[in-house]
C-alpha cells in the first residue's frame, strides 16, 4: 500500500494518541524510507516498530538518523559493533535485502544487527556550543513523503512516558505550503547528512571510531577539549606534518639524564631549538607511536606531565593502514571467503552501474581487492586488462568514497591505453576530463606546475611519466589527497634502490590513501625489484613489517624467499590469461633461411675478430644477421639500451656490467670495410619481406618487430617500394605521431606496423584487427618478447581467433659452430619464458635471476 492511501492526522499527542501504532508502524510498514533528526537516541525505540522495519527492509529501503552527541555508552557500542561488523569504513547508500532467517527476523530491533545489515545508518551532529536540537522526520515511499516536526526525540521515553505532540505534513494533500515545509525539510536532512550545514559537523560512526575524535564522559559522547599546555611536555604536530615536542614545564628537567630519552628517543631527535625538539623528517608513524610510548613511560616514572595534542593523534590514527587487519583481509578476499561475499555483491553492483564495460568475474575480484586493500598490487599478466581492474575500483570509489581523479605515472607509451580504455569502460557514463603532462601546449615545467596546482581538480585522469615525475614532486605532494587515486603502471621500470625516479615515487606517494601498483613482471631480475615496490605502496610500513634490507632481497636463500612470499602474498593479486579464458596462441613458425657462402664467410670472421670480447661479438653477430652494413658503425651505448631495457627505465645495470669501462669502435681495415660493403640485406631479410607480402596478399594486417633502427627504416622503404603500406614507430617518433599511427593501424588505413620491443612493447593492444607478428631481430631480453607478444594476444580476443608469430632464423647447415645466434637466441628466450610463465601464472613470485653474461655466454656456445 502507498502511503497516500492511508489517512494520518496534522497532528499526533502521547496523551490522545497511540503514537506506536496509530503513526510509527502504521507510516513505516508502507515505506521504504526513513530519515530521522533528533537530539536524543535511545536504541530500546527500534523494539517498539520492528515489524514496520521488516516492511522497510523487505522493500530494500533505508533508515538514516541524525543524532546529537548525547549517546550512551551501550547504544555507540552498538553502532560501533555493528559497523565493525559490516567490515566496511563507509556508508552504504543501498541495498538489496536477503530473506532473513526467523532468528534475524527476531533481531530486527538490534540496532548493532540493523547497521550490520545496512539497513540503518547513522551520523552524529556537534555543534559549536550546546547541542543538536532539532527534532523532525520524512517518511517516505518511491512517490509520497510523511513529514513530522515537534517535540518527540527517538526515545522511548518520548512516546511512553513524556507529554510530546508534533505536526504532520503530507505531499500528496497537494497543499503548497505543506509540499513547501517537506521540500525545506529535505533540504534541511540531506545538507546535515552531507556536512554542509554552517556551524555544524556531521561525522559518521565509522569516522569517530577511526579517528578517535571522541571521547565517553559520564555516559554521554563529547569532543576533545583543547589540549592544555602548561606545566607538561606536549607531543604536537607540525604545519609540516612532522613531529615535534614542546617542553612547557614550569621547572627545568634534563632529559639528557633521562633513561628512555638516552636510550630510545634521542635516536630520532633531529635538532632542539629552545623548548622545542625536532625529529627525523623520515620517521613514520610507527615509530612516532613508539616515541609517545617512551615519553608515557618517562612521565610516569620521573612524575612530569605528558600530553598529546588531538591534531598528531589524528594523525597517527590517519596514517595507520592497520596493516595486520590489512593482511587477513587481503587473505579472505583472494580465497572469496563468505565472509566478505556480501560486501563484494554491493561493490559489483555498484560497479555495474557506473561502468559501461563489463569486467569479468576475475576482474571484479581483482578491483574489489584494489578498493578494499586501499593499497595493492595487481600483478596480472600483460593482456589481461589490468587497466580495466582499476577503473572498476575507481568507479565504485568515485561513486561512494568521493575520490575523484587518478593519478596515474607510468610510461608515456601507456598514455593512450589510459584514455581508450576510460572510454570503453564508462562510455556516456562519465566523461573524461584527461590533464595529460605530455600535452604540447605545456612548454616548460613551470607550465606544468602551474596545470597541476591550478586543473587538477577539475579533471578525473591525470597522466605523468617516470621521467617527467621528478620535477612534479613538490606539486603533486599538494594535490595527491584522500580524493586521489594513486597509480603506478609498469612499476617494474622503478626497479633502481635510490635511482632518481625511485626517490621521486617516494617522495608523491605519502599522502595517497588510495595506492595500486601494477605490472605484469613484478621481479624480472631478483627480490630486489620488489624494494621500491613495497616502499612506494607502504611508504610507513615497510621498515616494521616487510623489514627487509637490500641485500636480503639481492640474496635471499630458498627459506628467506618463502617468507617474502608469504609477507606480500597478501598484499597483490593476479590474473593470468587461462583464468579469462583468452584463446591460446598458435605454435611459433620458424622460417631457417640458410646462409649464403658469402654470408658464412662474414660469420667466420667476426667470430674470429671478436672472440676476445663477448658482448661486441653479441652485438655485432646479431646485427650481421639481417643487416650486415651495421658492422661499419660504432657500437654505441644507446645500441645496449635497445636491446637490454625499455624506453622509460631506471635500472642499475651496473649488477650486471659497468657499460662505463666498454669501449666499442669500428677500426676496420680498408679491406675489411670492402668485404662488409659487398654485402646489402641478408638472405634472412629478404625472407621476411615475402612472408609480409604473402601475409598482407591474405588480407592480414601485420606487426614487424626489429631492434636496429637502420633496419626498421629498410624494412619499411622495401614494403612501400612494393606498394605495401607501412608505418614505422621507434624512441625518436613523437609521442602524438605514435598515437595517430596506432590508430592508424588499428582502423586498417596502412597493412604494416614496425616498431622495436624498447619503444612499444608495453600498453598497446592490436589484438582487435592484428594477428600476425613478424620477428626480424630479437634479443635475449625475455621482457620485451613476452610483452611483444602481448600486443596481440590479449582480453578480448573472440574464442577460436588465431595468433600467429613468425621468427626468421639465418642458419649455417654446414657449420652449425660458425651460425648466427638466431635459433640459440630463441632457445634461450624459450627457456627462460617457461620458468617465467611458471611464476607469472602462479601465487608465488619467484626470483628468476636471470643474468646477462650468462645469457651471452649460452647464446655464445662459451662457457
Amino acid at each position: 500500500m502507498k502511503l497516500s492511501e492511508l489517512k494520518f492526522d496534522t497532528n499526533y499527542n502521547s496523551y490522545e494518541n497511540n503514537l506506536v501504532s496509530e503513526f510509527y508502524i502504521k507510516a513505516l510498514s508502507n515505506a521504504n524510507r526513513y530519515d530521522r533528526v533528533s537530539a536524543f537516541f535511545d536504541s530500546k525505540i527500534l523494539a517498539l516498530y520492528a515489524t514496520a522495519i521488516e516492511k522497510i527492509y523487505e522493500n530494500d529501503g533505508k533508515i538514516r538518523f541524525i543524532f546529537s552527541q548525547q549517546l550512551s555508552d551501550d547504544d555507540y557500542y552498538q553502532m560501533q559493533k555493528g559497523y565493525m561488523n559490516r567490515g566496511t569504513d563507509i556508508l552504504v547508500e543501498n541495498f538489496k535485502h536477503e530473506e532473513l532467517t526467523q532468528e534475524e527476523k527476531l533481531r530486527l530491533s538490534n540496532l548493532s544487527f540493523l547497521i550490520e545489515k545496512g539497513l540503518v545508518d547513522i551520523k552524529i551532529a556537534f555543534t559549536k556550543s550546546g547541542i543538536l536540537h532539532d527534532k523532525f522526520g520524512l517518511i517516505y515511499d518511491d512517490e509520497n513523503y510523511l513529514y513530522f516536526r515537534g517535540s518527540n526525540n527517538e526515545t522511548v521515553a518520548a512516546i511512553k512516558s513524556n507529554h510530546e505532540s508534533f505536526e504532520v505534513s503530507c505531499s500528496w494533500e497537494n497543499e503548497s505550503l505543506e509540499n513547501k515545509k517537506i521540500e525545506n525539510a529535505k533540504t534541511i536532512f540531506e545538507n546535515m547528512w552531507n556536512d554542509t550545514t554552517y556551524g555544524m559537523k556531521v561525522v559518521t560512526i565509522p569516522d569517530i571510531i577511526k579517528n578517535e575524535i571522541a571521547k565517553y564522559s559520564n555516559g554521554k559522547l563529547i569532543l576533545e577539549a583543547e589540549i592544555d599546555f602548561d606545566n607538561c611536555v606536549v607531543a604536537d604536530l607540525s604545519s609540516e606534518n612532522k613531529m615535534i615536542v614542546r617542553n612547557c614545564l614550569d621547572s627545568s628537567y634534563d632529559f639528557e639524564k633521562d633513561y628512555d630519552y638516552k636510550n630510545f628517543i634521542k635516536k630520532y631527535v633531529s635538532s632542539i631549538e629552545g623548548n622545542i625538539t625536532h625529529f627525523n623528517d623520515d620517521i613514520n608513524y610507527v615509530i612516532m607511536d613508539k616515541i609517545i610510548g617512551k615519553y608515557d613511560e618517562s612521565a610516569a616514572y620521573n612524575n612530569y606531565n605528558f600530553k598529546v595534542t588531538k591534531k598528531l593523534r589524528d594523525y597517527i590514527t590517519g596514517k595507520n593502514l592497520q596493516i595486520d587487519k590489512r593482511k587477513e583481509l587481503g587473505k579472505l578476499i583472494k580465497k572469496k571467503d563468505s565472509l566478505v561475499i556480501n560486501e563484494y555483491n554491493k561493490f559489483k553492483e555498484i560497479v555495474d552501474s557506473e561502468m559501461t564495460r563489463s569486467l569479468r568475474d576475475k576482474q571484479m575480484w581483482d578491483a574489489f581487492f584494489i578498493k578494499a586493500m586501499k593499497k595493492s598490487a595487481n600483478y596480472s599478466v600483460p593482456g589481461a586488462g589490468k587497466t580495466s581492474i582499476v577503473y572498476g575500483a575507481f568507479a565504485y570509489l568515485n561513486k561512494v568514497d568521493k575520490v575523484n581523479k587518478i593519478i596515474m605515472i607510468g610510461p608515456k607509451n601507456s598514455f593512450k591505453s589510459w584514455k581508450d580504455e576510460f572510454a570503453k569502460c564508462f562510455g556516456a557514463k562519465k566523461e573524461l576530463k584527461l590533464l595529460n603532462i605530455q600535452d604540447k601546449k605545456y612548454r616548460n615545467s613551470n607550465e606544468r606546475i602551474s596545470a597541476l596546482r591550478f586543473d587538477s581538480e577539475k579533471c578525473n585522469l591525470i597522466l605523468i611519466n617516470y621521467d617527467m615525475l621528478p620535477s612534479l614532486v613538490d606539486v603533486l605532494n599538494e594535490i595527491i589527497n584522500d580524493n586521489t587515486m594513486l597509480v603506478f603502471d609498469e612499476i617494474h621500470k622503478v626497479k633502481a634502490v635510490g635511482g632518481v625516479w625511485a626517490t621521486a615515487a617516494l617522495n608523491v606517494c605519502k599522502n595517497a590513501t588510495y595506492k595500486v601498483a601494477l605490472t605484469g613482471t613484478p621481479i624480472p631480475n631478483s627480490y630486489l625489484d620488489l624494494y621500491n615496490q613495497l616502499n612506494i605502496l607502504f611508504t610507513d610500513e615497510y621498515k616494521t613489517f616487510f623489514k627487509y634490507s637490500t641485500s636480503d632481497l639481492r640474496n635471499a636463500n630458498d627459506t628467506l624467499a618463502a617468507k617474502i612470499n608469504d609477507s606480500i602474498y597478501p598484499f597483490f593479486c593476479r590474473t593470468t590469461k587461462k583464468q579469462l579464458c583468452v584463446p591460446e596462441p598458435n605454435e611459433d613458425e620458424k622460417i631457417i633461411c640458410d646462409m649464403t657462402n658469402d654470408e658464412q664467410e662474414l660469420f667466420s670472421y667476426l667470430r674470429r675478430k671478436y672472440t676476445h670480447n663477448g658482448l661486441e661479438l653479441y652485438i655485432r653477430l646479431l646485427q650481421a644477421s639481417t643487416n650486415p652494413k651495421l658492422l661499419l658503425k660504432k657500437i654505441e651505448l644507446s645500441y645496449l639500451s635497445d636491446i637490454l631495457s625499455s624506453e622509460e627505465e631506471e635500472t642499475d645495470n651496473s649488477q650486471l656490467i659497468d657499460f662505463s669501462k666498454l669501449k666499442f669502435d669500428n677500426n676496420n681495415s680498408k679491406e675489411e670495410v670492402d668485404f662488409i660493403n659487398k654485402f646489402d640485406m641478408t638472405s634472412k631479410f629478404w625472407a621476411g619481406i615475402d612472408l609480409i607480402k604473402k601475409l598482407v596478399s591474405e588480407g592480414k594486417q601485420v606487426i614487424v618487430w626489429g631492434i636496429f633502427i637502420d633496419t626498421i627504416n629498410r624494412i619499411e622503404q622495401e614494403l612501400n617500394d612494393i606498394g605495401i603500406s607501412s608505418k614505422i614507430i621507434y624512441g625518436g617518433t613523437d609521442l602524438d605521431e605514435r598515437e595517430k599511427r596506432i590508430e592508424e593501424f588499428k582502423s586498417k588505413q596502412f597493412n604494416v606496423l614496425i616498431t622495436n620491443p624498447h619503444t612499444l612493447a608495453e600498453s598497446v593492444s592490436l589484438h582487435d584487427t592484428c594477428h600476425d607478428a613478424v620477428y626480424f631481430e630479437y634479443s635475449f631480453n625475455l621482457t620485451h618478447m613476452l610483452q611483444s607478444r602481448d600486443r596481440i594476444n590479449r582480453l578480448g580476443l573472440p574464442e577460436g581467433q588465431y595468433t600467429q608469430y613468425y621468427y626468421l632464423f639465418l642458419h649455417n647447415s654446414n657449420n652449425p659452430e660458425e651460425d648466427s645466434i638466431d635459433i640459440r637466441t630463441y632457445n634461450r628466450l624459450e627457456e627462460k619464458k617457461n620458468i617465467m610463465l611458471k611464476s607469472i601464472e602462479g601465487e608465488v613470485i619467484e626470483s628468476i635471476n636471470f643474468d646477462m653474461i650468462d645469457d651471452i655466454k649460452n647464446i655464445l656456445g662459451k662457457d
